[in-house]
């Protein structure tokens, strides 16, 4: 159990996530998360969260522009791979050297 100074129990945070969270992955100005129900969840640096925006995000928003479940996900340093259930593989953020792929070398949202 972790123990937080100047807490008295460690009850339920009023403020926790409503999903049960199976993964997380961290990039070098990003994190994301997936959920028990595959969605994936997002926040950080705005060219690393999949959305078509320039706004950073500090807390956790959803990847709505990918419309089925995922399995697995990895983040690079300014970057994010994920794995579909249905097996395909999703890419986003900066490829400015091939991390994404798809041979454009340049940012996805």
């Amino acid at each position: 159990d972790l123990e937080h100074e100047g807490e008295e129990d460690g009850g339920e945070d009023e403020d926790a996530a409503p999903w049960q969270v199976e993964q997380v992955a961290c990039g070098a100005m990003h994190t994301a998360c997936v959920t028990e129900a595959g969605q994936v969840w997002l926040w950080g640096v705005s060219e690393m969260l999949g959305h078509s925006t320039t706004l950073d995000s500090w807390e956790p928003s959803r990847l709505l522009t990918l419309d089925r479940p995922v399995r697995r996900l990895s983040c690079g340093s300014e970057h994010a791979l994920a794995v579909t259930t249905d097996g395909r593989v999703w890419a986003w953020g900066k490829g400015m050297h091939g991390q994404l792929g798809n041979g454009m070398g340049r940012k996805l949202p």
